[in-house]
């Protein structure tokens, strides 16, 4: 057998309270004026709550199921629970527990059952006006036998004099009925009855009552019903995967299936985790008729669905709809528990209920988080006395635990799916604080009541509990009454020829206006004819338009006054003249529009509100609300009433048949401001059109300047351009648009859109012609050329030969080489980017430098140049920028890119250049590109306007060095070359000459050698120079003739007589 605390400890955390549809309305329900009731601390005062009558004087009747019994004696008094009843018309917290059984201690039982914590007051319903009330309490404990301890619950009956009735405890019916060996929670041993309640109250059956118990059968559920004085009770499946669904744990009681048989539904809200609704057609049916949902919805795991139910019909069809509450329903991870409601109603094509519609609360993501919105249902019946019932959703947790109340309206199409009232328990608090009551709501809408009028002023009032903070709020609903309005025109309809009143000296047409008001109230039991109501009229004269007419009475077309306003009819007049605009014009199209606004001026000295400080009960009969919803939060709620005066003219619906025309592909030359664009407005119907203008969508690169119409001028606002005031039939009219076009490029969308209308609306049949989509076709033509500036022609080179690590200045290197280019657009337009390219000769083919780059200088900021190799070895004297390395050349030798801008002091956009044009002959070697390898040097030139032209210097060192190895003695000519192109590959670029694309620029290098002396020699030292060396011969022959240099040695004979005969048969043998 289950240990007892630990079952009780289980559902303590699983306890969740339904509602049964009780009552609550819309938006008449006021939250400053409460009545407030303060129950026992740790109590749970406010846990369930009911409205009640005793058929003389109506009581507040709230549940406190942890409060300590006045009734009970010994032990069992502690946290038995109670129910106390509250005097609505008393300021103070005057609640007292009723006697719901006879007194008695443990002793004087035998120790037959348990109340202690039994929770009295867990659930409250009554029969109705002068009936019983029910009220249960699902833990209590039966001692069967005096050997079985038995969590069956019982309810107890109480009498319109508060005294008790009698007792209703299905369970143990069914407990004695068993053997010992099944009294368990298998059975009926735990069934905790009472959680679930609903009393019926009909006239062909008399008092009966639904009670669900869900704890019977291994925690199925089951709902037990009182049919003809026999106890009944729903199927139960015992199969495994209904255990602890808790069926019961809600009941609803209504039309379902038929309209004029009555069933009944049953919520599980752990069913399988995702939670279930039973439904039955007959009260007298213990089989379901429909189970919902039929299909489960992901989000809805865990969601309580079928914690709360209701019935309501709200659209008045003799059916009723099923409301069922999942107040864990989350979508997403970050809003949790914030709720949701469930509609469904019979589907009469397919027999069964379907859901037609889902309810929200506030889904602003802060403060629904933990709402549990769903919590208590409520039927709140006609509230406002609109013919159609009400529906009441609490969501006791929103606002970190205050909690709110919403309110849903019905209508001819069912229950409207935005809420109409939100009251949050702060608005509340805050009415009771002006009153010295500085208390903390918390769980406000945990549970609700309504379905009767607690002030007597014939609207019913709700009730809503809070019992986290052991109170309970009685929002009680204000009158509801409707303003009638009545307007006529003299004369009824306006020609504007007829001008017959002075305004400034001028005549002009004029009328007059008779305005009529009363008021009904819709209960029509509070106010006699004689009563009046201050009611605050504002009339707003050609409210759609720019105005058109003013009142006398103020100069103005706009008019306010607070009349006191009673039942009876009352009328004042009014004087209205017409204004022409500003073209000194009356338009007649469209007619006149009045727009009456009426309010309760509320808080104002025709009618100030009850004084809050007041802790007495204020009435709320003389402080009604008018008939249509307002913004909640306000104390004036406005209401508006449209009327019309029409014109006399030429045609009375007035229907043109505009079209708008142009040339789809407008070609726009790029650099030009404006773009113009011929567009031909035309009317092709049988009636004129009146206020004809042309509306546009333009991408972020073109906006709209002004538009031509007959030469003049026009300036527009908003996109919107006036064409005129009048369109006569089969008329036509061009006019010009100039678009402004500074910021549009060539990437910039081009896609315009015009559309026209007038204030006389077309038929939607001939509207086909009224928009046009323009295309901007961007072109661009320029002759851009290039040509050769002043540049260095002549250098030479000699000297000593020096290497590298003797360079310590560029001065070292040699000669200057400068060469300038020029560019210049010769137009028509201007063109967004023309790239220069410059080749630029820096080293010989062997390696060595040729011309050392030290600076590249545009004459202008609007040109951008990369070059990768200013001055390499970081010499002295360099005018070059550097900058960060990007790589190497295209002549793969090592360098260092650099971007250059302009250094010079004066900067502008069109310089004065000399032209040098070079027509010497290149001499001697050619060291160009082909001979030598060149450096591309990169340049672009941004939006160069026609007839604008740059300059591009390069400064360079001639490396003498290098010639002196490679070229000694010879004459050269160093050339570099340049070429311009305007976007090759862009179809809308082009360049109408390429003859003057490129261009060379040369220098001639010359070698320069130091001079031979060409001085005469004395005579005298050529003959003695001439007598010395003969002087040294004759020394040196008598010196090898001392040392027998000219003696000739001699051989003997036989060795001389061989080598003859050698030599002569050599001499033989070589003759041919």
């Amino acid at each position: 057998m289950y240990n007892i605390n630990l079952l009780l400890q289980k559902m303590l955390k699983s306890l969740l309270l339904i509602w049964t549809c009780q009552g609550i309305y819309s938006f008449n329900l006021d939250y400053e004026y409460t009545v407030f009731k303060q129950g026992p601390a740790d109590s749970l005062f406010g846990f369930s709550v009911t409205e009640y009558n005793s058929g003389s004087k109506a009581w507040i009747i709230v549940g406190a199921p942890l409060a300590n019994s006045s009734y009970l004696k010994g032990s069992d008094h502690l946290n038995s629970g109670g129910i106390y009843k509250c005097d609505p018309a008393s300021p103070s917290s005057d609640c007292s527990q009723v006697s719901d059984q006879i007194m008695f201690d443990d002793k004087d039982n035998n120790g037959q059952e348990t109340k202690a914590g039994q929770w009295l007051g867990v659930s409250l319903d009554t029969y109705g006006i002068g009936q019983p009330i029910i009220g249960c309490a699902h833990r209590y404990i039966n001692h069967l036998n005096g050997n079985y301890r038995l969590l069956e619950g019982k309810c107890w009956t109480i009498g319109s004099d508060f005294s008790p009735i009698g007792e209703v405890d299905p369970c143990r019916k069914r407990n004695e009925e068993e053997k010992s060996s099944n009294l368990n929670h298998q059975v009926y041993g735990w069934c905790q009855a009472g959680i679930g309640l609903k009393a019926i109250d009909e006239t062909e059956i008399g008092h009966r009552y639904l009670v669900g118990a869900i704890g019977s059968k291994d925690f199925v559920g089951t709902v037990f019903l009182d049919v003809d004085g026999d106890l009944s009770e729903t199927y139960v499946n015992v199969s495994a995967s209904w255990v602890d669904s808790y069926f019961g744990y809600s009941v609803a009681y209504g039309n379902f299936f038929s309209s004029n048989v009555k069933g009944f539904a049953s919520g599980g809200p752990r069913h399988q985790s995702f939670g279930k609704v039973l439904l039955y057609n007959d009260v007298k049916s213990n089989m379901p008729t429909q189970e919902l949902p039929e299909i489960f919805d992901e989000f809805q795991i865990a969601s309580g669905f079928g914690i709360a139910l209701c019935a309501i019909d709200s659209d008045n069809n003799m059916f009723s709809e099923l409301i069922v509450g999942a107040p864990f329903y989350a979508e997403s991870t970050s809003i949790y528990n914030h709720g949701k409601v469930y509609v469904y109603e019979k589907s009469f094509k397919m027999n069964k209920l379907v859901l037609i519609k889902e309810l929200y609360g506030n889904r602003d993501g802060v403060s629904d988080v933990n709402a549990h919105f769903g919590y208590a249902l409520a039927n709140a019946g006609d509230l406002n006395k609109d013919g159609f019932p009400d529906l009441v959703v609490g969501a006791p947790y929103e606002n970190n635990g205050q909690g709110a109340v919403y309110v849903f309206q019905g209508a001819k199409s069912g229950l409207i799916t935005k809420y109409s009232q939100y009251i949050v328990a702060s608005s509340v608090m805050s009415g009771l604080t002006k009153r010295s009551l500085n208390v903390p709501l918390k769980a406000f809408g945990r549970s609700l009541a309504t379905g009767f009028d607690m002030d007597n002023n014939g609207y019913n009032d709700v009730l809503v509990g809070a019992y986290a903070s052991n109170q309970v709020v009685l929002l009680r609903s204000r009158p509801v009454i409707e303003v009638h309005i009545k307007v006529t025109f003299t004369p009824e309809n306006i020609n504007i020829s007829d001008r017959h009143c002075s305004v400034d000296g001028k005549l002009t047409p004029c009328f007059n206006m008779t305005f009529c008001y009363n008021f009904t109230e819709r209960n029509a039991n509070i106010y006699k004819n004689t009563d009046t109501i201050p009611i605050k009229y504002t009339i707003i004269a050609d409210a759609i338009q720019r105005p058109r007419i003013n009142f006398f009475k103020n100069g103005k077309n706009k008019i306010s006054e607070t009349r006191l306003t009673s039942k009876d009819l009352k009328c004042i007049a009014l004087n209205l003249y017409f204004v022409s605009n500003k073209d000194g014009v009356i338009q007649i199209y469209p007619d006149i529009t009045f727009e009456v606004m009426y309010s309760i001026p509320y808080g104002e000295n025709e009618f100030p509100k009850p004084d809050a400080s007041n802790k007495d009960v204020v009435s709320l009969d003389k402080y009604p609300r008018l008939d249509e919803n307002f913004l909640d939060g306000k104390n004036v709620n406005v209401n508006i009433k449209k009327l019309k005066l029409a014109f006399q003219r030429e045609c009375s619906d007035c229907i043109p048949d505009l079209s708008l025309s142009a040339q789809k592909l407008q070609t726009y030359r790029l650099g030009r401001k404006t773009l113009v664009i011929n567009v031909t407005v035309e009317n092709k119907g049988q009636d004129p059109a009146f206020d004809v203008e042309i509306r546009f969508r333009f991408p972020k690169d073109i906006s709209l300047d002004s538009m031509i119409i007959t030469n003049v001028i026009k300036y527009c606002q908003n996109n919107i351009c006036e064409v005129t005031n009048k369109l006569g039939k089969q008329a036509k009219l061009v006019v010009g648009v100039v678009l402004n076009m500074n910021s549009f490029g060539p990437s910039s969308e081009n896609n315009v859109q015009m559309s026209i209308n007038s204030a006389n609306l077309e038929k939607n049949a001939t509207l086909g012609d009224n928009s046009i989509n323009i295309q901007i076709d961007v072109k661009v033509e320029a002759d851009v050329e290039i040509m050769g500036g002043i540049s260095t022609q002549q250098v030479t080179y000699g000297g000593k030969i020096l290497g590298e690590s003797a360079m310590k200045s560029v001065n070292d290197i040699g000669d200057s080489v400068e060469h300038k280019y020029v560019i210049h657009n010769n137009g028509p337009d201007t063109v967004p980017n023309v790239n220069v390219t410059i080749f630029w000769p820096t080293e010989l083919k062997s390696g060595k430098h040729l011309l050392y780059l030290t600076d590249v200088k545009p004459s202008t900021t609007t040109v951008q140049c990369i070059t990768p190799s200013l001055n390499l070895l970081h010499l002295l004297g360099a005018k070059s920028v550097l900058v960060e390395d990007q790589g190497k050349s295209d002549a793969g030798a090592s360098f260092k890119p650099r971007k250059i801008r302009d250094l010079s002091d004066a900067i502008t956009s069109n310089v004065n250049v000399t032209v040098e044009k070079d027509t010497r002959k290149k001499d001697g070697t050619i060291l160009n590109c082909t001979t030598a390898k060149c450096l591309p040097i990169r340049c672009t030139i941004e939006k160069f306007a026609a007839s604008q032209t740059v300059a591009i210097t390069i400064y360079s060192k001639l490396w003498k060095s290098s010639l002196l190895i490679d070229y000694y003695g010879e004459v050269l000519t160093v050339v570099s070359s340049a070429e311009v192109s305007v976007g090759a590959n862009i179809s809308y670029l082009a360049d109408p000459n390429n003859n003057n694309n490129a261009i060379e620029i040369f220098t001639n290098i010359q070698p320069v050698f130091a001079p031979v002396s060409k001085e005469k020699i004395a005579t005298w030292m050529i003959a003695l120079a001439a007598i010395a060396g003969i002087i040294l011969l004759a020394l040196l022959v008598f010196g090898f003739w001392k040392l027998g240099f000219f003696k000739r040695k001699r051989t003997d004979s036989k060795y001389a007589s061989k080598s003859d005969d050698k030599a002569d048969k050599s001499l033989l043998s070589n003759k041919r």
